[in-house]
């Protein structure tokens, strides 16, 4: 690894240690209460919890750290309560990390937490290859080589699929706990990766994302939404870039849902303390993966 490659590298780490120590410096004893059972978690603990998953693929997966970028919980909001061009002018600059630009063009997945604020309810969208939207003709960096090989429109769990393209897509994937239909999601997010591909790289002849629902457990009481929707993240990035063929049964399916792991997720309160705790008491070097 070159000079330059390890400064990038340490800017980083250093502006997302930054971000994390800052979210729990802005976590307060009401949002520490939310992690008892029964509550539900808001904004700046879901932030935290999908930042600190984030932080942790850093240190045990840095490669495909790097090819994730988690949006703020607030993002959709934005998105959804403004038309796509005001929504943009708001959220521009929201892809800075520190000083640095990222390009989501370049990154494999998308996590884009989504809060139901009509139904007090948390969902998960994954935007998955997003650089498939932009034209294949450009010659750009971040433009997919149709020919390349290891691409593939197959996609490693059961969703709702009943195109045939030939080219990759872009895919909007919806991970909901009540099972819900989201179908305004994936126009919104379109439109963002248009303008923002317009905006960063000068292309406007974009193609609109494709929607698919993932199956994935129903949450049993009303208030663990949050606390599903955070483990959706984590197990379906890593089973995204674990595997790209679909279960050959509902029982492969149903596998990838670890039930005893999505349990142990309940103990939220002693994870998330312990989390915090643990966070704290570390020093701000011994944070960066070397």
């Amino acid at each position: 690894m070159s000079i330059i490659s390890q400064l990038l590298r340490f800017a980083f780490y250093s502006n997302f240690v930054r971000t994390l120590q800052k979210l729990v410096r802005n976590i307060k004893p009401d949002d520490i209460a939310r992690l008892d059972p029964g509550r539900m978690l808001n904004d700046s603990l879901i932030e935290f919890g999908l930042r600190f998953w984030h932080h942790g693929l850093t240190i045990s997966h840095p490669q495909l750290a790097e090819d994730v970028f988690v949006f703020s919980p607030f993002f959709y909001s934005v998105l959804e309560a403004n038309s796509p061009e005001e929504a943009y002018k708001r959220v521009k600059t929201w892809t800075l990390r520190g000083k640095i630009q990222v390009d989501i063009f370049s990154k494999r997945y998308l996590v884009v937490p989504i809060h139901d604020r009509s139904q007090h309810h948390w969902y998960l969208a994954i935007v998955y290859r997003p650089k498939f939207v932009l034209p294949y003709h450009q010659a750009s960096p971040t433009s997919p080589n149709p020919h390349a090989s290891g691409e593939s429109e197959s996609m490693p769990v059961e969703v709702n699929d009943k195109d045939s393209d030939v080219a990759p897509r872009t895919r909007v994937c919806i991970l909901d706990s009540l099972g819900g239909c989201h179908p305004q999601v994936t126009s919104r997010l379109s439109a963002y990766l248009r303008l923002e591909a317009d905006a960063k790289h000068q292309l406007r002849d974009t193609s609109d994302a494709v929607e698919r629902y993932v199956r994935v457990p129903l949450q049993l009481n009303q208030t663990d939404c949050g606390v599903y929707m955070l483990y959706f993240a984590e197990i379906f990035v890593e089973y995204l870039e674990s595997s790209m063929s679909a279960p050959e049964s509902q029982e492969d399916s149903e596998n990838l849902w670890d039930i005893c792991r999505l349990q142990h997720y309940h103990r939220l309160n002693q994870y998330r303390m312990n989390m915090t705790q643990n966070f704290l008491k570390t020093k701000y070097c011994n944070l960066i993966s070397p």
